[in-house]
């Protein structure tokens, strides 16, 4: 936004940069109470009575020696050193012989007192410009125009060359006839500073439309009403911007960037939780859609577990190979010699005993060998004892068979 002086006195006017219808305030203290509000960038346009305007005609050069060349000249004229004010140096006029520069400049007291309703809230302008080169942005790039406004009460003449602010002159006169007979005395004032005239253009705030042709017949140049108070800030001009507000846009820009980070790490994180607290309701939501179906199969899960338990209870007595002949037949042609004599051979739910007697332990460890390797018995667990000794030198063994 540009904030500058409006035509009534202490009065200011807020006008957008793109577009839209500029809002006047009473003071700059209420203007800026609504851009701070507002938290947009602000361009600082200055009343033209706190500038200065100057131009100097140089020998050419590249732009850094024609800058040093310009200060040193305009320092011999301004009413305070060059360390207590900017100066901004901006080319108007360039050949290969001279330079034609026009300065503006502002000392640091001045602009604080103007800003300070900005400062105050910490709104920092992010360019100063003088209120003339606001204006300047109406006028064609080339040549040279007259523009003629009112500014906090008081009539101003200012002449633009090739976009450039080169001549300001506040008028005393205060009704058109007054002041259309000050405008020669100030041209020609402004034509012995350097400026080139004629002007080929004229621009008039509409509320001076009573001067269009008398401003015509004077500068003998078309004359346009203009509401001065919808031009916002333009690109061409020098920026008045002390050190000090650089630095507190910078601060405050970093800040807000960090603000900004932490805004975005804070909605990623608050984003993240609820996409966590969503998840998690799906989830408790398939538990309970789990835990309805457990409940609807459990009666028929402890069927199934105990007509299980049933079978399982039942199988050895079904199972064939644990058949008492069957187990005895297969027993029996297992022996591997028919010295060995079966004693015991008993049955209870899940197990078989083997009892008996071999010629040696070696024939009955052979047994257990036997039986293990018989296709028929594939799946039963032979637990064999070792055997022991008797006194006539025969060896009894004990085996247990079960299923696995």
């Amino acid at each position: 936004m540009t904030l500058a002086p409006a035509a009534e006195a202490g009065a200011w006017v807020v006008i957008p940069s793109e577009g839209g219808t500029s809002e006047r305030f009473g003071s700059l203290s209420e203007a800026a109470a609504q851009v701070s509000a507002l938290g947009a960038e602000v361009t600082l346009c200055l009343p033209s009575a706190i500038c200065v305007v100057q131009r100097v005609a140089l020998p050419s050069g590249d732009a850094a020696e024609v800058r040093e060349m310009a200060l040193l000249q305009v320092e011999k004229l301004l009413p305070f050193g060059l360390e207590a004010g900017e100066v901004a140096i901006s080319p108007v006029w360039t050949d290969a012989e001279s330079s034609e520069v026009a300065a503006l400049a502002a000392s640091h007291e001045q602009l604080e007192a103007v800003a300070a309703p900005l400062t105050e809230r910490r709104c920092w302008p992010v360019r100063v410009l003088g209120n003339a080169q606001r204006l300047a942005g109406r006028a064609p790039k080339q040549g040279t125009a007259l523009l003629f406004f009112e500014e906090h009460g008081e009539p101003c003449l200012v002449l633009i060359e090739n976009g450039i602010a080169t001549f300001t002159q506040p008028l005393l006169g205060r009704d058109g006839e007054s002041v259309a007979a000050e405008i020669p005395g100030v041209l020609l004032s402004a034509e012995l500073a350097g400026v080139r005239l004629p002007a080929t253009t004229v621009l008039l705030d509409e509320r001076w439309s009573s001067l269009q042709a008398q401003l015509g017949t004077i500068t003998d140049a078309p004359v346009e009403l203009v509401n001065f108070e919808q031009q916002p800030a333009g690109e061409l001009g020098g920026d008045l911007q002390p050190a000090s507000w650089k630095e507190a846009v910078a601060s405050t820009a970093n800040r807000q960037k960090v603000q900004r980070a932490l805004l975005i790490a804070a909605a990623c994180y608050l984003a993240l939780l609820a996409i966590g607290w969503v998840y998690a309701g799906v989830l408790r939501y398939q538990i309970a859609v789990l835990d309805g179906k457990t409940n609807l199969r459990t009666p028929k899960v402890a069927e199934v577990t105990g007509i299980r338990q049933k079978w399982t209870t039942l199988a050895p007595a079904i199972d064939q190979r644990l058949y008492l002949l069957e187990m005895l037949m297969q027993v029996c042609e297992s022996r591997p010699s028919r010295d060995l004599y079966i004693t015991a051979f008993d049955q209870s739910s899940r197990e078989i005993l083997i009892q008996g007697e071999a010629p040696s332990p070696l024939i009955a460890a052979d047994l257990n060998e036997r039986l293990k390797a018989r296709p028929e018995l594939a799946g039963l667990k032979f637990q064999p004892e070792p055997p022991q000794l008797l006194a006539n030198g025969r060896a009894r063994f004990r085996i247990s068979v079960s299923l696995l």
